[in-house]
């Protein structure tokens, strides 16, 4: 008997049952692939249906990381996110429209967080946030959008941008100085410095800085200005002894432009700013003349004259010397003639063009005026 016969056979019967088994398997699991792939598929269908699109391109993107390269997945997706973007943008539109401001801000944000190069609506965003006085915020939204790249369509967003930039920066400024001014008037000068720096840091922010136009001319000379003015209150808050120390800033180098040497312009400015020291300091001079307060309107002069010798030699110069004469005379006339004669001595010194008759001659009659007492002390 061959026994060969029904082994082959048993084997040709296990071979069959083992290869359907692996197509049962094969199909089961192709079932449960399919399966995972349409329930991902299902749920970004039924988010849609439901108005999720955000949910839905969840889901999406879980089946792509199940099912990578499956391009008609892709696709959906590429146009599902085209339209979520545009959810989020009529979102905040529409929540702008309703005076909704936060909710406005949160979904610009949101689209902005997927398109962040649209400088469109990074203008309407920075706008935003002027509207709500959110200047910090608005301040870096502009600059965002002036310091990137654009072409075309978005240059015009970017224009706008720069100049609203540049008057928010002018409009900031000058609010904080007029503060400053009235706390230095008020003699708060602790409180005033602080919000000078801050003014010098705005200044030093203007966006005129980086175009070579007159704008920018303007834009130093107001640089110039508050630096000058932070050193004459300083002084006058008793933290210097010396306001020309003060009129350097850490701020110069940016000031430079591209083609000048940092350290001749640096020079150039704190010229000009001991020029603006010397008529905050004839100004207080005036300030103090006409309220009669004649010496701290002789020391306010002196200044003056100190961080700019010889200006207005013809003007200033020569009311220094008037208020000076008039205060020894007076002085003189009240029985204090030493101090009267000191004080012209320094005259005659300082200006020495000054009405050199009368001077000599006053001078002359307060030494005479000396020897007499002295001759009655002794007698």
């Amino acid at each position: 008997m061959d026994r060969g016969a029904p082994r082959s056979r048993l084997l040709a019967i296990l071979c069959v049952l083992l290869a359907a088994n692996l197509g049962v398997m094969s199909w089961l699991a192709w079932q449960h692939w399919q399966g995972h792939r349409d329930r991902f598929l299902e749920q970004a269908e039924s988010h849609l249906v439901a108005g999720r699109p955000e949910a839905a391109l969840r889901a999406l993107s879980l089946h792509l990381e199940h099912h990578p390269g499956d391009r008609e997945a892709e696709e959906r997706r590429a146009a599902l996110e085209v339209q979520y973007n545009q959810f989020l943008l009529a979102d905040a539109r529409r929540r702008l429209a309703a005076d909704d401001r936060a909710g406005a801000v949160a979904a610009f944000k949101g689209y902005l967080a997927r398109m962040p190069d649209d400088r469109k609506v990074q203008l309407e965003l920075a706008k935003l946030y002027e509207k709500l006085g959110a200047e910090d915020e608005a301040e870096l939204a502009y600059r965002r959008i002036v310091q990137g790249k654009a072409r075309g369509a978005d240059a015009a967003a970017v224009d706008q941008a720069r100049h609203r930039l540049f008057r928010l920066v002018n409009e900031r400024a000058n609010g904080l100085k007029r503060r400053a001014d009235a706390l230095a008037n008020q003699k708060k000068y602790e409180e005033a410095l602080p919000l000078y720096d801050q003014v010098i840091a705005l200044r030093a922010r203007n966006p005129a800085l980086d175009t070579a136009t007159p704008d920018r001319t303007l834009a130093v000379r107001a640089f110039d200005a508050v630096v000058a003015r932070r050193a004459f209150v300083a002084w006058q808050a008793g933290l210097t002894e010396d306001p020309r120390s003060e009129l350097a800033s850490r701020h110069d180098a940016e000031l430079a432009p591209g083609d000048r040497n940092p350290a001749a312009f640096r020079l150039e400015r704190e010229e000009v700013r001991r020029s603006m020291l010397s008529d905050l300091f004839w100004e207080q001079g005036d300030r103090l003349f006409e309220s009669e307060e004649w010496e701290g309107a002789i020391r306010a002069y002196r200044q003056a004259s100190r961080f700019r010798p010889g200006h207005a030699a013809g003007g200033h110069d020569l009311d220094l010397a008037a208020l000076e004469y008039n205060l020894a005379y007076s002085e003189f006339r009240a029985g204090r003639a030493q101090a009267a004669l000191e004080r012209l001595e320094r005259l005659a010194t300082e200006i020495p063009g000054y009405d050199r008759v009368n001077v000599n001659t006053l001078r002359q009659r307060i030494r005479e005026s000396l020897k007499t007492e002295a001759r009655a002390g002794g007698g």
